[in-house]
């Protein structure tokens, strides 16, 4: 059931780098994989933030994706 499951918030940010120092040096999330385009930010439980550049073909709004034990289901 999908209450029961992790969620991934993805916020859009115009400024990367910005997001970056905040989540990192300011609130102290570590990050867990980084490019030019987006930043997976970890906390100690597991939780995820996963935060993306803004693109002219990229959506502007917070999205969210959910971890599943089975999709299919």
């Amino acid at each position: 059931m999908i209450a029961n499951s992790k969620i991934l918030p993805t916020p859009a940010v115009e400024d990367l780098d910005a997001a970056r120092t905040f989540y990192h040096a300011t609130l102290g999330l570590e990050i867990g994989m980084q490019n030019g385009m987006q930043v997976v930010f970890e906390s100690k439980d597991g939780s995820m933030l996963y935060v993306y550049r803004k693109g002219p073909d990229i959506h502007d709004r917070i999205s969210a994706a959910f971890e599943v034990q089975d999709i299919e289901r």
